[in-house]
Protein backbone atom coordinates (compact mmCIF):
# COMPACT_ATOMS: atom_id res chain seq x y z
CA UNK A 1 0.00 0.00 0.00
CA UNK A 2 1.21 3.61 -0.90
CA UNK A 3 0.08 6.57 0.86
CA UNK A 4 1.14 10.22 1.31
CA UNK A 5 4.82 9.85 2.05
CA UNK A 6 4.42 6.34 3.32
CA UNK A 7 4.65 2.59 2.05
CA UNK A 8 3.66 -0.61 3.52
CA UNK A 9 3.27 -4.33 2.83
CA UNK A 10 -0.43 -5.38 4.34
CA UNK A 11 -1.93 -9.28 4.30
CA UNK A 12 -5.24 -7.55 3.72
CA UNK A 13 -7.12 -4.71 2.54
CA UNK A 14 -10.16 -2.80 2.41
CA UNK A 15 -11.23 -0.09 0.22
CA UNK A 16 -13.81 1.93 2.04
CA UNK A 17 -13.89 4.65 -0.75
CA UNK A 18 -16.63 5.66 -3.17
CA UNK A 19 -16.82 3.77 -6.22
CA UNK A 20 -15.00 6.59 -8.58
CA UNK A 21 -11.81 6.16 -6.38
CA UNK A 22 -11.99 2.49 -5.60
CA UNK A 23 -12.30 1.92 -9.51
CA UNK A 24 -9.15 4.06 -10.03
CA UNK A 25 -7.06 2.20 -7.32
CA UNK A 26 -8.32 -1.30 -8.56
CA UNK A 27 -7.52 -0.93 -12.27
CA UNK A 28 -4.31 -2.53 -11.91
CA UNK A 29 -5.39 -5.18 -9.27
CA UNK A 30 -8.79 -6.36 -10.86
CA UNK A 31 -9.78 -4.83 -14.15
CA UNK A 32 -13.01 -6.51 -14.60
CA UNK A 33 -14.10 -5.04 -10.92
CA UNK A 34 -12.86 -1.53 -11.43
CA UNK A 35 -14.76 -1.21 -14.69
CA UNK A 36 -17.80 -2.28 -12.94
CA UNK A 37 -17.07 0.23 -9.93
CA UNK A 38 -16.92 3.24 -12.50
CA UNK A 39 -19.93 2.39 -14.00
CA UNK A 40 -21.94 2.96 -10.24
CA UNK A 41 -23.45 6.47 -10.21
CA UNK A 42 -24.00 8.68 -7.43
CA UNK A 43 -25.95 12.30 -6.41
CA UNK A 44 -24.19 15.23 -4.76
CA UNK A 45 -26.69 16.03 -1.32
CA UNK A 46 -26.78 19.73 0.52
CA UNK A 47 -27.48 19.23 4.30
CA UNK A 48 -28.75 22.26 6.21
CA UNK A 49 -29.19 22.73 9.55
CA UNK A 50 -31.28 25.27 11.17
CA UNK A 51 -32.05 25.86 14.53
CA UNK A 52 -35.39 28.25 15.65
CA UNK A 53 -37.10 28.86 18.60
CA UNK A 54 -39.33 26.07 19.70
CA UNK A 55 -42.58 28.78 20.34
CA UNK A 56 -42.21 29.99 16.94
CA UNK A 57 -42.49 26.22 15.00
CA UNK A 58 -46.74 25.37 15.08
CA UNK A 59 -46.35 21.97 14.21
CA UNK A 60 -46.11 19.53 17.15
CA UNK A 61 -42.57 17.91 16.41
CA UNK A 62 -43.64 14.48 17.76
CA UNK A 63 -42.03 12.52 14.99
CA UNK A 64 -38.71 11.75 13.24
CA UNK A 65 -39.12 13.93 10.19
CA UNK A 66 -40.40 13.50 6.76
CA UNK A 67 -40.12 12.94 3.26
CA UNK A 68 -40.54 15.02 0.25
CA UNK A 69 -41.37 13.12 -3.41
CA UNK A 70 -39.66 14.34 -6.24
CA UNK A 71 -43.51 15.04 -7.66
CA UNK A 72 -43.57 17.95 -5.29
CA UNK A 73 -40.62 19.79 -7.12
CA UNK A 74 -39.82 21.21 -4.18
CA UNK A 75 -35.40 22.32 -3.13
CA UNK A 76 -36.02 20.26 -0.21
CA UNK A 77 -36.23 16.73 -0.23
CA UNK A 78 -36.39 15.78 3.17
CA UNK A 79 -36.52 17.14 6.83
CA UNK A 80 -35.53 15.22 9.65
CA UNK A 81 -36.27 16.85 13.16
CA UNK A 82 -32.84 16.29 14.92
CA UNK A 83 -33.83 17.72 18.03
CA UNK A 84 -36.78 15.52 18.57
CA UNK A 85 -34.46 12.56 18.08
CA UNK A 86 -31.54 13.38 19.94
CA UNK A 87 -32.73 15.96 22.57
CA UNK A 88 -29.24 17.05 23.22
CA UNK A 89 -28.34 18.76 19.97
CA UNK A 90 -30.77 21.80 20.97
CA UNK A 91 -30.20 24.19 23.43
CA UNK A 92 -33.56 24.88 25.89
CA UNK A 93 -36.50 26.12 23.86
CA UNK A 94 -34.77 25.78 20.91
CA UNK A 95 -35.24 23.02 18.04
CA UNK A 96 -33.26 21.92 15.97
CA UNK A 97 -33.53 20.78 12.41
CA UNK A 98 -31.89 18.83 9.40
CA UNK A 99 -33.01 19.75 6.00
CA UNK A 100 -31.58 17.86 2.66
CA UNK A 101 -31.62 18.91 -0.60
CA UNK A 102 -30.46 17.34 -3.86
CA UNK A 103 -30.85 14.15 -5.48
CA UNK A 104 -30.63 12.41 -8.69
CA UNK A 105 -31.10 15.04 -11.37
CA UNK A 106 -31.42 18.18 -9.65
CA UNK A 107 -28.74 19.81 -8.75
CA UNK A 108 -30.13 22.96 -8.04
CA UNK A 109 -28.54 23.10 -3.90
CA UNK A 110 -25.54 23.32 -5.76
CA UNK A 111 -25.87 26.18 -7.89
CA UNK A 112 -26.82 27.82 -4.95
CA UNK A 113 -24.16 30.45 -2.58
CA UNK A 114 -25.08 29.41 1.02
CA UNK A 115 -26.98 32.06 1.76
CA UNK A 116 -30.02 31.75 -0.67
CA UNK A 117 -30.00 28.21 -0.16
CA UNK A 118 -30.74 28.50 2.97
CA UNK A 119 -33.38 31.23 2.76
CA UNK A 120 -34.53 29.20 0.36
CA UNK A 121 -35.00 25.91 2.67
CA UNK A 122 -36.48 28.19 5.49
CA UNK A 123 -39.34 29.36 3.34
CA UNK A 124 -40.06 25.66 2.11
CA UNK A 125 -39.84 24.18 6.34
CA UNK A 126 -41.56 27.43 7.43
CA UNK A 127 -44.53 26.77 5.23
CA UNK A 128 -44.34 22.94 6.12
CA UNK A 129 -44.17 23.31 9.90
CA UNK A 130 -45.96 26.27 10.42
CA UNK A 131 -42.75 28.41 11.40
CA UNK A 132 -43.24 31.99 12.13
CA UNK A 133 -39.47 33.16 13.25
CA UNK A 134 -36.36 32.91 11.53
CA UNK A 135 -33.44 30.50 11.95
CA UNK A 136 -31.21 31.45 15.29
CA UNK A 137 -28.94 29.59 13.76
CA UNK A 138 -27.97 27.91 10.63
CA UNK A 139 -25.15 25.13 9.23
CA UNK A 140 -24.11 24.12 5.61
CA UNK A 141 -22.70 21.18 4.36
CA UNK A 142 -22.27 19.88 0.95
CA UNK A 143 -21.61 16.47 0.06
CA UNK A 144 -20.33 16.33 -3.58
CA UNK A 145 -21.50 12.42 -4.88
CA UNK A 146 -21.86 11.35 -1.62
CA UNK A 147 -25.54 9.54 -2.66
CA UNK A 148 -25.00 6.49 -4.25
CA UNK A 149 -27.95 5.29 -6.74
CA UNK A 150 -28.71 2.07 -7.24
CA UNK A 151 -30.26 0.67 -10.50
CA UNK A 152 -31.87 -2.39 -11.69
CA UNK A 153 -29.39 -4.96 -11.27
CA UNK A 154 -27.31 -3.59 -8.22
CA UNK A 155 -27.39 -6.47 -6.53
CA UNK A 156 -25.71 -8.53 -9.09
CA UNK A 157 -22.76 -5.68 -10.37
CA UNK A 158 -21.85 -5.54 -6.34
CA UNK A 159 -21.72 -8.86 -6.34
CA UNK A 160 -19.70 -9.00 -9.88
CA UNK A 161 -17.31 -6.83 -8.07
CA UNK A 162 -16.95 -8.80 -4.97
CA UNK A 163 -16.06 -11.95 -6.86
CA UNK A 164 -13.18 -10.43 -9.18
CA UNK A 165 -11.24 -9.54 -6.68
CA UNK A 166 -8.29 -10.83 -5.34
CA UNK A 167 -8.45 -12.33 -2.12
CA UNK A 168 -8.02 -9.91 0.85
CA UNK A 169 -8.79 -6.97 -1.30
CA UNK A 170 -12.40 -5.66 -0.45
CA UNK A 171 -14.71 -2.73 -1.12
CA UNK A 172 -17.10 -1.53 1.55
CA UNK A 173 -19.32 1.17 1.57
CA UNK A 174 -22.68 2.96 1.05
CA UNK A 175 -22.52 1.83 -2.66
CA UNK A 176 -22.88 -1.93 -2.01
CA UNK A 177 -25.40 -3.41 0.29
CA UNK A 178 -27.05 0.16 1.48
CA UNK A 179 -26.47 3.94 2.45
CA UNK A 180 -27.87 4.42 6.04
CA UNK A 181 -25.32 4.46 8.61
CA UNK A 182 -26.02 0.94 10.12
CA UNK A 183 -25.81 -0.70 6.44
CA UNK A 184 -22.20 0.81 6.31
CA UNK A 185 -21.32 -0.33 9.33
CA UNK A 186 -22.65 -4.13 8.50
CA UNK A 187 -20.64 -3.23 5.17
CA UNK A 188 -17.31 -2.60 6.84
CA UNK A 189 -17.75 -5.57 8.98
CA UNK A 190 -19.04 -8.24 6.61
CA UNK A 191 -15.63 -6.97 4.20
CA UNK A 192 -12.88 -6.98 6.80
CA UNK A 193 -14.51 -10.80 7.75
CA UNK A 194 -13.71 -11.65 3.73
CA UNK A 195 -10.75 -9.93 3.79
CA UNK A 196 -9.32 -11.92 6.56
CA UNK A 197 -10.67 -15.16 5.65
CA UNK A 198 -9.07 -14.38 2.58
CA UNK A 199 -5.39 -13.50 3.12
CA UNK A 200 -5.87 -16.67 6.26
CA UNK A 201 -4.93 -14.54 9.17
CA UNK A 202 -5.20 -15.59 12.28
CA UNK A 203 -6.50 -13.24 15.48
Amino acid sequence: VTGTGARFAADAVVLAVPPGPAAALLERHAATSAARLGGLTASSVTMVCLAYLAAEVGNPLDGSGFLVPRRDRRLMTACSWASSKWPDVAAPGMVVLRVSAGRAGDDRALTLSDDLLVASLHQEVAAALGITGEPAARHVTRWIDAFPQYAPGHAEVVAAVEHGLPAGLEVAGAAYQGVGVPACIGSGRAAARRALAGARIDL
